[in-house]
This record gives structure tokens, sequence and C-alpha cells, in this order.
């Protein structure tokens, strides 16, 4: 949250909308790369996802009605990025 989104950590999720998610995946895609820019809408996709689920109003209702991230996978707006194909070798350390 504090690098791909520090304007919008104060920000309502409710607030958060479809077009400032593409704007923003498009930001991070050019900035940061595109491998992080997917990381960065998968973070925040299953943050709504969560939210969806667990926060509900007095009548049982979601607070949350939608996840604007799904919009990428609707209008094929997330960077194919290609598997690293390296090998770690026997004698390279091990993290």
């Amino acid at each position: 949250m504090k690098v791909a989104f520090p304007d919008w950590q104060n920000r309502v999720l409710v607030e958060i909308n479809k077009e400032m998610v593409a704007k923003r995946h498009t930001k991070i895609g050019a900035e940061s790369g595109e491998a992080y820019a997917n990381l960065s809408m998968r973070f925040l996709r299953t943050l709504f996802n969560f939210s969806i689920a667990q926060y509900e109003d007095g009548n049982g209702n979601t607070i949350v009605r939608e996840n604007p991230v799904a919009q990428l996978t609707q209008t094929r707006a997330w960077y194919r990025v290609e598997r690293r194909q390296t090998v770690i070798k026997s004698h390279q350390p091990k993290s």
C-alpha cells in the first residue's frame, strides 16, 4: 500500500473507481514495470474481495458493492509478463 498506493491509504474504499484503477495500473506499469503493476493490482483486488465478504451494513447488505479491479480482466488490460526461465545452480546459495 505504501509503495503503489500511497495517496489512497486514507481514502474510503468505495471512492476508488474503475477509471482510477485503470490509470494507476498504467502509471505503475510505466514507472515500476509491468509485473509490479500486475502484482499491485492483485493486492488491491484482494483488499476489495475481503471487504466485499467481510463488511456489511446493519441490514446485512455489503458496503462495498463491486470490485473495480475486475475491469482489468473485462477489458483484458492485464500486462502479459513472461515467466523467468532461470534456474538456481547447485553452487548458488539458497535464500
